[in-house]
């Protein structure tokens, strides 16, 4: 009889013991998180809390064609732009890291436009 309470007293303590290590792993993984922002297919900036970008990719709901992440930075979106809008403009980010409009009928047409277009770089339509 002693043997099989110690067999039950050994159960849950390894019981106990995983369910604090599994805890402790979700726990850590909430810590990790980051607001990550991103365009959506209506060319809304929106945002969504991911552990790293590429599950930010996965996870943002509606995400544009063209659009990828970009760590929040607790303000405004990283890239601002203060030139003059007209309807059917675009923005998109070259390869020096500037941001640039270009005039365009369509998100496809503008993302064909783009000259020396940055590799992470997508368009967004200025409204």
């Amino acid at each position: 009889m002693n043997n099989n309470m110690n067999n039950k007293m050994y159960s849950i303590f390894t019981a106990s013991l995983f369910t604090v290590i599994a805890l402790a792993f979700s726990v850590s993984g909430v810590l990790n998180a980051a607001t990550y922002d991103f365009v959506d297919s209506s060319g809304n900036l929106r945002s969504v809390t991911a552990n790293s970008s590429s599950e930010a990719l996965l996870i943002a709901p509606n995400i544009g064609l063209h659009s990828g992440v970009v760590l929040h930075n607790g303000s405004n979106p990283v890239v601002v732009y203060t030139g003059s809008v007209s309807s059917g403009q675009y923005l998109y980010v070259n390869s020096s890291g500037i941001a640039v409009a270009v005039n365009a009928n369509s998100v496809a047409e503008a993302f064909a436009r783009a000259i020396n277009i940055s590799p992470h770089s997508g368009v967004m339509l200025i409204r």
